[in-house]
């Protein structure tokens, strides 16, 4: 398999999780804003570094994103 973002061969960490030899040593940070709308908890991408993230996050994105190691900033 391929990266997403550079292109390289995709290795299996020690882990078991599929991981990009390149893009994963580099540091990948998210700035967020958040906002509510009655019960929903949702975040609005402002800033991201070596990342492919859609606009908008919900808050299990942002978990998930958090275990992976990213850096994330809630502005």
């Amino acid at each position: 398999m391929k990266c997403e973002r550079c292109g390289s061969n995709l290795i299996i960490n020690s882990k078991g999780v599929l991981e990009c030899p390149l893009c994963d040593k580099a540091r990948r940070k998210l700035i967020l804003k958040r906002f509510e709308l009655n019960d929903f908890v949702a975040y609005k991408v402002v800033s991201v570094t070596n990342l492919v993230v859609d606009d908008y996050l919900t808050a299990e994105e942002v978990t998930e994103y958090l275990n992976q190691g990213v850096e994330i900033q809630v502005v």
